[in-house]
């Protein structure tokens, strides 16, 4: 993968937009368990490489 490619995937990643069908939290939705269900640090190549597969 080169430079460009791997640009061209991180600002198609940054410009993806997430919108839910619900108001609120996330942590006080039913089934949330903080046990089970964290947030991301961080993007891995794999799931980079998939959204770049998307566009």
């Amino acid at each position: 993968m080169g430079d460009s490619n791997s640009s061209d995937i991180e600002r198609l990643v940054r410009g993806i937009t997430l919108a839910g069908l619900h108001d609120g939290l996330v942590k006080r939705f039913d089934g949330f368990d903080k046990s089970r269900h964290t947030v991301p640090k961080f993007a891995p190549d794999r799931a980079q490489q998939f959204l770049g597969r998307l566009a």
